[in-house]
């Protein structure tokens, strides 16, 4: 099921201008996130000994879209944009909002190039794939929530032998509580030591 809490991007192109040739990416919560960030064209930040932080999550995205479709899009479209980040999901509190960002940085990226007509199923699990550039080996729950989820439905996902969504109808009057207790875990800085170990812990009981 997806939350009412949201992670929106709007995407603004302009000429790109030395010396911000690349990417602008900005958070409107000025007091958490007070940089104004850059990505670049011609490098990445999905390096091993590059800062775990939230712009990672944008940038696999962009990764994410260059892939899917190299070689029919115009890449120069993208040199100059600017995005401007806004959320009410709780960051680092388990609730998704890693894979939230991710999804609205790729429709961004998708929209930017002439992409914008892209089908939700082939988005979810293009998220689904680039998410795990960051470096977390991440399921794919999450991004398909987010990019398939319908008012007051639960959704059955399978991925094998393809990613399949199945919207579930929630009973009348029924009432979901989600809380947050406020304790932050940043799964992509302890991803080696916490959160990739837990995923290969239960692969391995059910195998």
């Amino acid at each position: 099921m997806a939350l009412e809490d949201y992670t929106a991007m709007i995407a603004v192109g302009k000429p790109p201008s030395p010396p911000h040739n690349g990417i602008k990416v900005l958070n409107l919560d000025r007091a958490k996130f007070p940089e104004i960030r850059v990505l670049s064209l011609t490098s990445s930040t999905l390096t091993s000994d590059a800062p775990h932080d939230w712009i990672r999550y944008v940038d696999c995205a962009l990764q994410g879209v260059r892939r899917q479709f190299s070689g029919i899009i115009d890449e120069e479209k993208l040199n100059g944009l600017v995005l401007v980040v806004h959320g009410t999901v709780p960051p680092a509190a388990g609730l998704s909002s890693s894979s939230a960002l991710v999804v609205a940085a790729a429709l961004a990226f998708c929209w930017s190039v002439g992409k914008g007509d892209i089908r939700k199923a082939t988005l979810a699990a293009l998220c689904v794939e680039c998410e795990r550039l960051v470096g977390t080996a991440g399921g794919g729950m999450d991004q398909t929530v987010s990019c398939l989820a319908e008012p007051r439905k639960a959704l059955l996902i399978e991925f094998e032998p393809g990613l399949k969504a199945t919207a579930v109808p929630l009973p009348p009057g029924i009432v979901m509580v989600v809380a947050d207790c406020g304790v932050i875990s940043k799964k992509v800085v302890s991803a080696t030591t916490h959160f990739n170990r837990r995923v290969v812990e239960c692969l391995s009981l059910i195998h």
